[in-house]
């Protein structure tokens, strides 16, 4: 496990297991700490964004040797997010940079992605982005929905792909 604890952001880590490279990014909800009305909270959140950004620059250039890449973070940064804008998000959205360095990074490889978030804890699957359909994101369940996820990664022929079980009620 190697993280950027170092550089204050020991949020950021990442792992290889089994040809699957598993990363985590400090990406907060409530529009990622952006507020342009509190000079702290944009402060803060300047400086885990680069941070998150590089984060996922040294992810991908990792990954060159991973059959499948899965990414977690915080946010929903989905309910912001427009499929019809070119710009994906609003120049106001704490999600922008973190968004479109997923997106830019998921059309930039041929290899199976999946994001996993939580923040608004609504179980769904979806592709959020039309021109990276290699790119899986899955929101886990929560709050007054409380299940589980069973998230196997399989290997059928060369071929890598999730299979993602929700899991009512699991015996803990």
């Amino acid at each position: 496990l190697i993280h950027q604890a170092q550089s204050g952001y020991p949020e950021n880590a990442r792992m290889m297991h089994k040809g699957t490279l598993f990363a985590t990014l400090h990406v907060v909800g409530s529009n990622n700490n952006f507020a342009l009305n509190n000079k702290a909270a944009r402060t803060e959140f300047y400086a885990r964004n680069e941070a998150a950004l590089a984060w996922l620059d040294s992810t991908f250039t990792a990954a060159h040797n991973a059959d499948a890449i899965v990414l977690a973070l915080h946010a929903d940064m989905f309910r912001a997010f427009d499929p019809d804008s070119a710009e994906g998000w609003p120049l106001t959205s704490g999600f922008r940079d973190i968004g479109n360095a997923i997106r830019a990074h998921a059309r930039a490889t041929q290899k199976p992605i999946l994001l996993i978030f939580g923040d608004s804890h609504e179980h769904v699957i979806l592709t959020p982005f039309t021109d990276a359909p290699n790119l899986t994101a899955v929101e886990v369940p929560g709050a007054k929905d409380m299940h589980a996820l069973e998230i196997s990664v399989t290997r059928t022929n060369g071929a890598v792909a999730f299979e993602i079980e929700l899991l009512r009620n699991p015996a803990l």
